[in-house]
């Protein structure tokens, strides 16, 4: 069998698999997220951390940013129980007007490790029946055994993130002040400085170009001594 025909036949394999989904016994993995616009960011921070540790989240990630206008924004991460998702959520929503909101608890990554399992059972399946015919090509073997522990690889790393979710929901927070999102109405500073730097050589060019008229017509008068 050449490695042509054997990718095309590993690709099917893969599209059967993943046609037979089924719940494996993982639990769902939920998410959210929030942004919320306010007129300030200061004591915003301070509101943020007392709610964090009344609800004992975990800070997955933080971190603040200014724009060119000088409006400020923070982009958090948290990890909450699943229970305490929403309240959470409900309190970071009254620290100012709410832009947008979502929460999913809905997704079972459980279905993706099962179609996994299931390729992997076909791929092994496919190497054994190899293995056991006469002449079997050693390029197409190392193949289907790369392709097998890529495989085990993915699904032990997906069940290992799975252990660790447990019943925990993550969920991304925006806070950023009035007019962040906005786009500037003034030019930006490269476009500043370059409208500066022509007005000056605009008006150099105007100063020097009088200089030099008034030299030129001081040199083209006619003298006292030359006109008697």
């Amino acid at each position: 069998m050449s490695l042509i025909m054997t990718a095309a036949l590993l690709a099917l394999l893969g599209q059967t698999a993943e046609m037979a989904l089924y719940h494996d016994g993982f639990p769902t993995v939920a998410t959210g997220s929030i942004n919320v616009e306010v007129r300030s960011l200061d004591g915003i921070r301070k509101q943020m951390q007392e709610l964090v540790r009344s609800d004992s989240a975990v800070s997955k990630s933080y971190s603040e940013y200014t724009n060119n206008r000088g409006k400020r924004s923070l982009n958090a991460s948290y990890e909450v129980t699943k229970s305490s998702a929403i309240p959470f959520m409900d309190e970071i929503g009254r620290m100012g007007r709410v832009q947008n909101r979502n929460y999913s608890d809905t997704y079972n990554p459980g279905q993706n490790i099962a179609a996994y399992q299931r390729k992997l059972g076909a791929y092994r399946q496919h190497l054994k029946r190899l293995l056991a015919a006469p002449g079997a090509d050693p390029d197409i073997v190392s193949l289907l055994d790369q392709q097998i522990q890529s495989l085990e690889s993915q699904i032990e790393s997906m069940k290992r993130s799975l252990a660790s979710a447990g019943d925990r929901a993550t969920i991304s927070v925006q806070v950023s002040e009035s007019g962040y999102n906005q786009p500037s109405s003034l030019p930006s500073k490269p476009v500043k400085l370059l409208a500066i730097a022509g007005l000056v050589v605009l008006l150099l060019g105007l100063l020097i170009g009088l200089l030099a008229g008034r030299l030129a017509g001081r040199g083209g008068g006619t003298s006292p001594s030359a006109a008697a």
